[in-house]
């Protein structure tokens, strides 16, 4: 029973991938035949030259498999850097500074002030 409700859930995610791949491919030919070719002059664009687009723009800006940078790293860090936000708030001004710094930079001189060029 639970391995039949495992089987019917993963169908249902392939189903609603591949449905949400076939609309937004569908919304990309539709928006870059609408705009495209009036501002440049290039060719309008069918269905499946929109999808390959998709899978162009997700390999040059997300990367390749499960270890690439996707969106999913974008909750992973904010779950893992929670803690920061606390953190920063607590410090004055002047400690802020300090600690970018130092994580920017790797400097841990103090920051300069102006009271530093006159003398």
């Amino acid at each position: 029973m639970k391995q039949e409700r495992k089987k019917r859930h993963l169908h249902l995610h392939v189903v609603g991938f591949l449905a949400g791949v076939a609309g937004i491919s569908a919304v990309v030919m539709l928006l870059w035949n609408a705009i495209v070719p009036d501002i440049t002059g290039w060719t309008k664009i069918n269905y499946w030259q929109a999808a390959g687009l998709l899978i162009l723009i997700r390999l040059l800006f997300s990367g390749f498999g499960r270890f690439a940078h996707g969106m999913g790293r974008h909750r992973h860090w904010r779950r893992h850097h929670a803690h920061d936000d606390d953190f920063h708030r607590r410090m004055s001004h002047d400690e802020r500074m300090a600690h970018i710094r130092k994580h920017l930079f790797g400097d841990d001189r103090p920051a300069h002030s102006p009271q530093d060029d006159e003398s």
